[in-house]
């Protein structure tokens, strides 16, 4: 088997798995969300990033200790 999944950081997020991310971004825009939360791992982190783009700023400032305003 060729494919890599599960509890690895092996594999990245596929073409269709950043389509289907695309899709679900767009089906949770109206909905309000003050944080995201996500696996460490790449796909689910590269996942985080296309659903959510304030992520990576969020993680920034969690790290800072200053918090989303």
């Amino acid at each position: 088997c060729t494919h890599t999944q599960g509890n690895t950081d092996e594999s990245e997020l596929t073409a269709l798995g950043r389509a289907q991310a695309v899709r679900a971004r767009a089906a949770l825009s109206d909905i309000p969300f003050d944080s995201c939360f996500s696996s460490p791992h790449t796909r689910a982190r590269q996942t985080t990033e296309v659903v959510w783009p304030l992520w990576q700023q969020q993680q920034q400032q969690e790290e800072e200790g200053t918090g989303l305003e």
